[in-house]
């Protein structure tokens, strides 16, 4: 199995490898500053010659030796300066450069932290089909959902090289790419069209949710969605799971890192609206087939980690299927495992940490009570 990271060796290693690259970054930016300002102080001296020499030619009118003379150290000065501000430019292309380079290495720490390396292939199954959807940013004047782009690319990582997904059955849609149209295709095309009666279908939501006023009614907001025209601008829960309860698959699984309830955290409200407490029952009407594991229930918000540069549900479901949630040690992870282990510990960091209350939800339809439940991962 695939260890997961919890503390220990792997954790303390991983955490003292990126203070020495954050260390190394600010002596970097240091130097780089002290570049800059050794560059300004020779445009200075430049601008200054410049002014002389302009001074000389006037008090040399008629002189036209010296005014040639004149010319030619203006037009090297002038050059000398072009070059400065090239060199300015290149400076400050490279700081953003290494900028980047240092927040996708701590992006590349923070999944190593959460899933581990990988460890013991597992085969990959044809028949396994995912959609991974991450909305951060989006298109109206919505604040940001935090860090749930990044939750997406982490979770559909997760599934190609650990969960036994092949890369070409991994939908991934993040930020401008999943607009309401997107949605409708995917879920309601390309599922369609590659699924049979052997297939697994896994489908993960980061991001934004909200209620319609009126009725309280779940909406998954895309990247072009509108809280005040929710109904006609979003995507709602309920025919997502009327879709899905279609499909002639033996089990489908809904992800949900986001709340709907308007009350903060990843939910959103149309201007002028309150807040509203939704039942678990009225957010999770999924069907006769499709199992909803929810960051939280109705009326709780769902967090994100600042330290942890995730969001806190999707942090501890991706620590628990990498190995953490197998509780009987058998090699396999069903949802009640993953479950029974990240509930607790989203309940715990939220109240200790954020003074609030995030309580995950586990969905199951009442006739698929009775039979096991469906496995996420199998080693």
């Amino acid at each position: 199995p695939v260890a997961g990271v919890g503390g220990g060796a792997a954790l303390s290693r991983v955490e003292k490898e990126l203070k020495a690259l954050e260390e190394q970054e600010r002596r970097a930016g240091e130097q780089k500053k002290e570049e800059l300002k050794k560059l300004a102080a020779i445009q200075q001296q430049i601008e200054e010659k410049k002014k002389r020499i302009e001074e000389e030619k006037k008090s040399r009118v008629g002189d036209s030796a010296a005014l040639i003379q004149a010319e030619k150290e203006l037009n090297a000065l002038e050059g000398q300066e072009r070059q400065v501000e090239e060199q300015k430019k290149l400076a400050t292309i490279q700081q953003q450069i290494e900028e980047k380079k240092r927040r996708v290495e701590e992006e590349r720490k923070q999944l190593e932290k959460i899933v581990g390396k990988p460890g013991q292939p597992i085969v990959q199954q044809a028949n396994r089909y995912a959609i991974v959807v991450g909305i951060e940013q989006y298109r109206e004047r919505i604040p940001k959902a935090d860090f749930a782009d990044r939750d997406a690319k982490a979770v559909a990582q997760f599934l190609a090289k650990q969960g036994g997904y092949r890369e070409e059955n991994v939908i991934v849609r993040l930020n401008e790419q999943a607009t309401k149209s997107d949605m409708e295709k995917y879920f309601e095309a390309w599922l369609k069209n590659n699924v049979d009666a052997n297939s697994s279908v896994f489908i993960y939501f980061s991001g934004h949710g909200a209620p319609k006023a009126e009725t309280g009614e779940a909406y998954i907001v895309p990247y072009d969605g509108d809280p005040a025209f929710i109904e006609q601008t979003g995507y709602p829960l309920k025919r997502l799971y009327q879709t899905l309860d279609k499909l002639p698959t033996k089990n489908v699984v809904v992800m949900l890192d986001s709340c709907f309830s308007g009350t903060g955290g990843r939910s959103v409200l149309a201007k002028g609206a309150r807040p509203m407490a939704l039942t678990v029952e009225g957010l999770s009407n999924s069907g006769t087939k499709t199992v909803v594991l929810s960051a939280t229930s109705g009326s709780h918000i769902s967090l994100a980690d600042q330290e942890k540069g995730h969001g806190l549900f999707t942090y501890y479901a991706l620590q628990g299927l990498s190995g953490d949630a197998d509780a009987n040690g058998d090699g396999a992870i069903d949802v009640q495992e993953l479950f029974e282990f990240l509930k607790p510990q989203v309940q715990r960091v939220a109240r200790r940490v954020y003074n609030t209350e995030q309580v995950p939800q586990l969905i199951i339809p009442s006739s698929l009570v009775n039979q096991l439940p469906p496995r996420l991962i199998e080693r």
